[in-house]
């Protein structure tokens, strides 16, 4: 009896020590679980904050024309920050809680480090530059990553505003865009006329040499096809009949004059483009930039909000007669 007694109690012994043991192992579990999830919690926290402060990094120096970005580079100095040059390629550090100064506009806190590497990627002018912007940290006595890039380059500004073909830029003349078959042509030496070419063509206007950008605008809605008449199959123009001015256009860019010289002036502002060059090397090179404000012709010739104007070849307005009077008219008629 006693035997059975024993055996019955070694039975529960087991069984205590069994349920013991699976309680420890659940507890261990929910332990290491839990453990496991702060961990992951902190890291995924940490790559969230991490990540917003490289977008606002990367937002700031997108923001930036280039000269503006090469400045502020060069001048940049805060605590716990350090440059260097290797390979061509500078490095800039930030120690993250060094300093309560911004760089680029973001504070980095203590446990973030900032890194920018700076790259040049034209090797005879300063034009083009590749940032690698990278900020690391630490989770659980492992560092972690988190990077991005972006290219900024010079501006390449053209002698003057583009040609724009909106309804706001025909508005005045009474062209309805959207029902007018709008067709950019260039003088050919080859045909000895006008060709029909694209708004793409490098040769499709220079005012330098007083070829102004030109375009026919066709209506839509007509009982006869006026390309058909004034344009052959092989994209000739008929020059020859004069009526064809009446569908004849010129784009004459935002312009002012000062001191009998005459500027081109930067989208619809008032900043002048102006011609600079940069020389390394014994190598130049030639590009326009903006420049200082100058005021307007006068109110009948202001360009005020606009890029530039479309007038017909046959009209006499003041943007006409003024524009012919700079040193890039009058317009070239070969």
């Amino acid at each position: 009896m006693k035997k059975r007694e024993n055996v019955g109690s070694n039975l529960i012994s087991i069984e205590l020590i069994f349920s013991i043991l699976i309680i420890l192992g659940i507890i261990s579990i929910i332990m290491y679980v839990s453990v496991a999830l702060k961990t992951d919690t902190k890291k995924i926290n940490k790559a969230a904050e991490a990540t917003i402060m490289l977008t606002s990094l990367l937002e700031n120096i997108n923001s930036r024309d280039y000269d503006n970005f090469t400045n502020y580079i060069e001048n940049l100095s805060i605590l716990g920050l350090t440059k260097s040059i290797e390979n061509e390629k500078q490095y800039i550090t930030v120690t993250g809680g060094s300093s309560e100064e911004k760089i680029l506009g973001v504070n980095i806190p203590e446990g973030f480090d900032l890194q920018l590497i700076i790259e040049e990627l034209n090797e005879e002018f300063d034009i083009i530059k590749k940032v690698d912007i990278s900020i690391t940290y630490m989770v659980d006595n492992k560092y972690e990553e988190v990077n991005m890039s972006t290219i900024i380059q010079k501006e390449m500004i053209g002698e003057c505003n583009e040609p724009r073909f909106t309804s706001e830029y025909f508005s005045s003349l009474d062209i309805d865009v959207e029902n007018s078959e709008i067709i950019p042509i260039k003088y050919s030496d080859d045909a000895k006329s006008f060709v029909v070419t694209t708004s793409a063509d490098s040769e499709w206007y220079n005012y330098s040499a007083k070829d102004w950008a030109r375009v026919l605008v066709f209506p839509k809605r007509t009982s006869i096809n006026l390309k058909e008449i004034y344009v052959g199959k092989n994209g000739i123009v008929n020059s020859n009949d004069e009526s064809i001015e009446n569908y004849m256009y010129v784009w004459i860019p935002n312009f002012t004059v000062k001191n009998n010289q005459s500027y081109f002036r930067y989208g619809a502002g008032k900043n002048i483009i102006k011609m600079d060059f940069s020389y390394i090397d014994s190598k130049y090179l030639y590009f326009h930039k903006v420049g200082e404000e100058i005021g307007d012709i006068s109110k009948e010739c202001s360009f005020s909000g606009v890029y530039g104007v479309w007038r017909n070849v046959n009209t006499e307005d003041i943007y006409m007669n003024e524009f012919s009077n700079t040193k890039y008219g009058p317009i070239n008629n070969h």
